[in-house]
This record gives structure tokens, sequence and C-alpha cells, in this order.
């Protein structure tokens, strides 16, 4: 008897439920199910790295476990450049030649044959013996506007069960290729009492189709709606806490060791339920954590937290695309807006929300603001920012207060105000990023010079506030950065800082004041004095 392979947390974005834990489809999106059992089409969109492919392949077997279904998942991703006809109508081929393998597959795989040793001509063959039209076989060269139109009829006549389609990597079609693939599944399907099409159809990707018909068909008349044909636009949701705990819970059972609670709670605050990000934490903590004498792992919410750190910091896969992505103009005016507390309307153009929402770096607050996405990428993306800052900082300057053990908010701000007075306007013009600059230089500061620690940021940029927490094992300190010298303001960041204090059981907090008065040398701003709020030491340093 072989031995069991133990499976392992999937940051490979591949399907196969005999090598990687997951949460199965029909809990993440079991709307699926009734919309093709309804004969409905309809889209399903995540940003990237949620599981749509694997939700698609997960769906797949499933529903061709009785045989009752024909049921297949496509790729429309590769191929685009060149030509866009050309490249249409051989992507339509290859679906029409994909879909007769499968088809032959099915027909003959009772019968002992080899397929994948099958050549295209003995394919043909085949496809003749068993009665397969001429034109199916042999298909008349396809037009480009009615390529996929084309491909889907021919093949859907050998058909005689229910027949599905998954359309994945949608967003991999050119704007004017989508318009025409959407309008041939219009008509396939507006007619399909009359020639044989698809039953169901759900077309995946990282747009949501039926929001954005305004820009896709901006010259339909009245009461043309070319997506009409669509019966529902689903997101496929991150995780929730209860599916962490269920996703972790299978490797609890396989391999013994232990998430607490904790750690699912806090695995979701670091990830916001992206389903890579979830993954990966796990990996990260059961890579790092020691276990000397062979006894199960206790993961604890320290040891999600120190996996963010890392994760943020190594900046694989996931984390390394979305750094990349940063780099391109839509995503640094997006930034530069959240960052900034900027109108999202007047600080970028109209595409370039949409583009950042779809790639997955920055979602919607309640408030309708946009913020990033996740804390992995805020601690990311926000390093990424001060790299060429840090680098400018000298190795030693801070060896009186880095010691062993915790760290000291107070001495490291004292130093900070220093290096400030002397070099405040150089630090600005490494950074030049927003008015936020302040902000980004003191998040880079305490990054390079307390590197046993961690740092938790937070931008409230309505507020024209920011919070780091400095984190040492299981000790927080807190900091609030206030992008203002304004008394009454500075009261009211202090309350909030003093509550947070409270709320964690601490004695006492800091509140950076910045005077964004860049008229005025750094001599005149540096300050220091201490208040009590609400029972709670707040040391205001003003810079």
């Amino acid at each position: 008897m072989a031995n069991h392979k133990p499976k392992r947390f999937n940051v490979d974005n591949h399907y196969d439920p005999a090598v990687y834990y997951a949460v199965p489809a029909r809990e993440r999106l079991p709307q699926i199910y009734r919309l093709i059992e309804e004969n409905k089409f309809f889209v399903v969109y995540a940003p990237k790295d949620y599981g749509k492919t694997c939700l698609a392949r997960e769906a797949v077997e499933e529903l061709r476990r009785d045989g009752q279904i024909y049921a297949w998942r496509y790729s429309l991703g590769g191929g685009w450049r060149g030509d866009q006809d050309r490249t249409m109508t051989n992507l339509a081929l290859r679906l029409h030649r994909f879909l007769l393998r499968q088809i032959l597959a099915k027909t003959i795989a009772s019968r002992g044959f080899n397929l994948g040793a099958l050549t295209p001509e003995r394919e043909r063959v085949l496809l003749t013996v068993l009665g397969a039209p001429r034109e199916v076989v042999d298909p008349p060269p396809f037009e480009p506007k009615t390529a996929f139109l084309t491909a889907l009829r021919l093949t859907c006549r050998l058909m005689d069960k229910k027949r599905v389609i998954f359309f994945d990597d949608v967003e991999a079609l050119p704007e004017p290729a989508l318009t025409s693939f959407l309008s041939q599944l219009r008509e396939g399907y507006l007619a399909r009492d009359q020639f044989p099409f698809l039953d169901s159809m759900a077309l995946i990707g990282q747009r949501n189709l039926m929001a954005d018909r305004d820009r896709l068909f901006p010259n339909r008349g009245p009461g043309e709606d070319p997506l009409d044909f669509l019966a529902e636009s689903l997101p496929l949701p991150g995780f929730t806490v209860d599916e962490i705990a269920a996703l972790y819970g299978q490797s609890e059972a396989e391999k013994g060791q232990i998430f607490d609670p904790s750690a699912h709670r806090e695995a979701y605050n670091w990830s916001e339920g992206h389903p890579w990000l979830v993954n990966a934490l796990a990996r990260v903590v059961l890579d790092r954590q020691p276990n000397p004498n062979g006894e199960p792992l206790k993961v604890t919410k320290l040891s999600v937290q120190d996996a963010g750190m890392h994760l943020a910091n190594r900046r694989n896969r996931n984390v390394y695309q979305a750094l990349k992505a940063m780099r391109e103009p839509p995503f640094k005016r997006v930034l530069r807006a959240i960052i900034g507390g900027l109108n999202l309307e007047e600080a970028t153009e109209p595409d370039d929300a949409r583009l950042a929402l779809e790639s997955g770096l920055v979602k919607w607050e309640k408030t309708n603001r946009l913020r990033l996405a996740n804390r992995v990428y805020r601690q990311a993306i926000v390093r990424k920012l001060t790299q060429d800052f840090q680098r400018s900082l000298e190795p030693g300057a801070t060896d009186d207060f880095i010691k062993p053990g915790p760290p000291d908010p107070s001495a490291i701000l004292l130093s900070f105000q220093s290096y400030m007075r002397q070099k405040g306007d150089q630090a600005r013009h490494l950074v030049n990023f927003c008015e936020f600059d302040p902000f980004l230089i003191l998040i880079g500061y305490l990054t390079r010079y307390l590197p046993r620690c961690g740092i938790r940021l937070n931008f409230l940029s309505s507020s024209q506030r920011a919070g780091i927490d400095i984190l040492y094992g299981p000790l927080v300190y807190h900091i609030v950065m206030k992008l203002n010298v304004n008394p009454r303001h500075l009261d009211i960041a202090a309350r909030y800082l003093a509550k947070l204090v409270k709320l964690k059981s601490g004695r006492e907090g800091w509140l950076v004041a910045f005077d964004p008065d860049r008229s005025k040398p750094f001599s005149q701003k540096t300050g220091w004095e201490t208040v009590l709020k609400d029972g709670v030491n707040v040391h205001v340093v003003y810079c």
C-alpha cells in the first residue's frame, strides 16, 4: 500500500484536491449550481489569486460526476498579439478542436483507445465513423465576427446531454474582441430554440462585466442591452473567519498542529479573506515556527502576526505582483489619492479606480472611499514607497537606543526629531509621494531602525491621520500620526489615541504632530509635551 502524502496549503494556484487543502466550491459560491440548473448564463468575478480557476475546475468535476452533463473549463488567455481578427479566429478554432477531442474522448473511452496519441487526421476519421456531420469534422473557414458562435453551434450538434462551459480568463480578451465575443454569445443564446447551443455558461475573470456595460457598449440605443442574456454577476467572496478555521482545521486533522482561534481571526485581519494570502500565511507559519521536540505546533495570533510581516517583506508571487502593478500610472494615481486623502475623481483618471479594484490592490470602504485591500499589501506597498529613503539612512545612527529587549518609542522619536531638524527637507525629496510625505518618512525611519520589531500601520486619510503599532512579541506600542498642529484637532487625536491604548490595557501612547507649513524650518517645529487624557499619558511629539 502506498504511503499517504500529506497535503499542503495552496500557494501555487493550481487545483488538485489530492495535493492541497481547499474550501469546497459549493461552500464558497453555491449559487452557480442553481444558475446552471436553471440554464442561465452568468458572470463570476474576483481579483487575481482569489481561486476563480480552482472554483471552475472543481465545479466541472462535480457537474460531470453523474454523467448527465457535458461540462468544461476553457481559458481565453494567451496569444493576444498581432492581428486581432486572426487571433480571434485561431482561438475559436482551438475551442472547436478542444470540444471535439473532449466529445470524442467520452465516446470512445470505453473502447480502449489512447486519445492522446491520435493525430488530427485520425481524429477526423474517428469522428466520421461515429457519424459526425462533415461540416463539424472539417469546418469551413471561420469569420472573425462569428468564429466563436460557429465553433459552439457546430460542436453542440454532437452533444446529446446538457452543455455547460466555464470561460476562464475573460480579462485576457482585448476590449474590441471582448465586445465581439459577448455579442456572439448573445446571438447564440437568443436562438437556442433554432440552433444547438450551450445550455448554461459562466464568464470568469477579474471584471464585473455587467457593471461595465456602459463603457463596453457606449453606442447602444434606448432599451438596447447587449448583456441582457446574462442573468447574474456573482462576486467570488474571500474567506470568512469560519472558512479560514475550516481550511486550517484540515491541516490540524492531518498533521496535528493546533491553530488557536485567535490565529484564525489574525489571519483574517492580515488577509481580509484573500484566499492566496490565507494559504500563504499558514504556509509561512509552518515553515518558520521551530519544532525541535517534534511535539504538535501551537499556532497563535503572534505566529500569524510574524508571518504577515515576513510575507510583506518577502514579496513572493502575489505580493510581488501587487508591487509590480503599483508602478503603473493608474495605480500610482489611486495610491496617491488614498495615502494623501485626496478627492478620487480629481486626483485620478476615469478608469483608474476600476483597474485598481479589479487587480485586488484596493477595495471600497463602507464610507465609499478606496483603501488598500489588506494589511499585507499595506505593509508591502508603503515599505516599497519608503525604500529609497531607508537606503539613505546611516546604519549605526541609532545604536544608542537600539538595545536587546523591548524598544523605547520615546527614545526613537527623540532621535527622529533630531534627524528631521538636520535632514527633514532632504528626506521629503527622497519620498516625494504626496502630502503625506511626513507619515511615510516616519514609517521608513521606524522600519529601518527597529529591525527586530513589526511595524503595523493604517491610513485614515479622511481625517488626515495614520496609525502605527510597534510590535515586539506580545507588546504593542501605539503611535498616531497627525498632519496638523491645530490644538483642537490634536486634542481629538489625543483622545482617540488614549481610547485605543486603554482598549489594549496600555498606559501610554505617542502622538506625532507634523506641521505642514513648509516655510518654517524644522528647528521651529520640533517640541515635546506629555498630557494626560482619560488616564493615559499621551506624549505629543512635534515635527
